[in-house]
């Protein structure tokens, strides 16, 4: 388990057993009024929508907490508009961790807070799926390596890139990190540049980059080996869900034979066939640390199952291995002409050229039309039919027969190969859209979050304080 020991340098010794926990304005307003704030203060405001009058008021309250206050503020509105007063408040108070996940922050309102920071004791900060660019994440990351009490960093779901990856190579070194989530960023554009950042902190033991281009280079398989600094710290890694390939895969598993410290490796959806596998399930065999091991949504074939569920029963710490089922290979394709043959037993409307109706004869002046407005889900149109009596339909060449008109509905109407009247166009036309097999396609991949209910604050006083990534 990933604990976070460098906390009790933070919080004072009573910190754990006086910690209140508010979950709405309410209930703080209520206790404010009649009590006096303890040390210790944790606000989880987590998806309550708050407007932005409310969120200042919040903010102005702070000042009655006289010690150390943890922040909530995911998916409550925070928006550029609050972040001067939020970074003010950063600086007066001791507020140790910062969650402002799903906020529609930018790099404009998040340039303040950064400007905070480095005066802030934070130990933990998300700002995941934010509105932030690579501008503010150089300047996050620049920041960082000046907060020497920040122990995880989530910025998961932005739209980093370069200017990020560089700020990482020359600060990310100086931090003290113990966990960093990266995830669909774009950081992999520059995979050597990320690489050599992510190994260059020794304290590293949570790194996340799931789904962020992360391409098959040299430095890859560095990061698990004796000379990466976090080669003795690093113990969650996960690669999932980026185009490594076999080849991607044989650098990993280089890096994993001489490797100690790692206990939980994701390769799901990485590209990952036979031939991979056998290079994989080869360096786990030689590697004593390795618990849990995701290989799920890989195109491997029966040989390549097998090799790495039998891992279970030969390695002596393997608890868990995520393979999925082996793909099977596809039969050969049918000739197109079968695709277009029409069943027998029931007649093709797919194919169908549309018919050219006459135009309708006009109503007799006598008849009056009502108008039904009644609507369907086949026909946003209004529906005109007269009152009483039927308009015949009038007589046609014999080479183009036409079926007398009708008025029944379109569930009793039998779908025939006749041409189709006027009325009954748009329901012969949804009954092809349901004959052509349209279907759902599984796509993106769930991350794996099995390890990220790891991170636990431990406090003095005999308690300690879950944190979970996505706080």
């Amino acid at each position: 388990m990933l604990k976070l020991s460098t906390i009790t340098r933070i919080l004072p010794n009573d910190a754990a057993d006086s910690c209140l926990t508010f979950t709405t304005l309410d209930e703080w307003a209520e206790y404010i009024e009649s009590n006096d704030v303890p040390s210790h203060v944790a606000f989880n405001f987590s998806g309550n929508y708050l407007r932005p009058i409310e969120i200042d008021n919040f903010i102005n309250s702070l000042d009655r907490c006289p010690g150390y206050v943890a922040l909530d503020l995911s998916s409550t509105g925070l928006s550029d508009a609050s972040c001067p007063l939020l970074s003010s408040a950063l600086i007066s108070h001791q507020v140790y961790s910062l969650n402002i996940t799903g906020n529609p922050v930018t790099d404009d309102g998040m340039t303040y807070l950064i400007d905070a920071f480095p005066s802030a004791p934070l130990v933990h900060l998300s700002a995941r799926s934010t509105h932030i660019t690579d501008r503010a994440g150089r300047l996050l990351i620049t920041a960082a390596a000046e907060m020497r009490s920040l122990l995880t960093l989530y910025l998961s779901g932005n739209c980093l890139g370069p200017a990020t990856v560089e700020a990482m190579q020359s600060h990310l070194g100086l931090t003290s990190l113990l966990a960093l989530d990266l995830h669909c960023t774009g950081v992999g554009s520059r995979p050597q540049d990320l690489i050599k950042a992510v190994g260059s902190v020794g304290s590293l033991a949570y790194l996340n980059l799931w789904g962020c281009g992360l391409l098959p280079t040299e430095e890859l398989g560095n990061l698990l080996a004796p000379a990466s600094r976090c080669f003795a710290s690093l113990s969650h890694a996960n690669f999932g869900n980026n185009p490594l390939g076999d080849e991607g895969v044989a650098l990993i598993a280089r890096g994993l034979r001489n490797n100690a410290a790692l206990t939980h490796l994701d390769l799901s959806g990485v590209g990952i066939t036979d031939r991979g596998a056998a290079a994989l399930v080869g360096a786990v065999a030689t590697n004593a640390a390795l618990i849990h091991l995701n290989v799920a949504h890989n195109p491997l074939g029966q040989a390549g199952v097998a090799a790495i569920r039998g891992l279970l029963e030969s390695h002596p710490s393997l608890d868990v291995v995520n393979v999925g089922e082996p793909v099977e290979p596809e039969a050969e394709a049918e000739p197109a002409r079968s695709v277009a043959r029409p069943d027998p037993a029931r007649p093709s409307l797919d194919l169908m050229p549309r018919p050219t109706l006459p135009s309708p004869s006009p109503r007799p002046e006598s008849s009056p039309l009502s108008i039904d407005t009644t609507r369907s889900w086949a026909d946003d149109s209004v529906r005109i039919q007269p009152s009483s009596g039927r308009t015949p339909v009038p007589s046609t060449p014999q080479s183009a027969p036409v079926p007398t008109e009708s008025h029944e509905s379109a569930s009793d109407v039998e779908l025939t190969p006749a041409p189709l009247p006027v009325g009954e166009t748009r329901a012969r036309t949804d009954e092809s859209l349901l004959l052509s097999g349209q279907g759902g396609v599984e796509g993106a991949f769930d991350i794996a979050e099995e390890e990220e209910d790891l991170l636990t604050l431990p406090t003095m006083g005999g308690a300690s304080q879950l944190l979970e990534p996505g706080m």
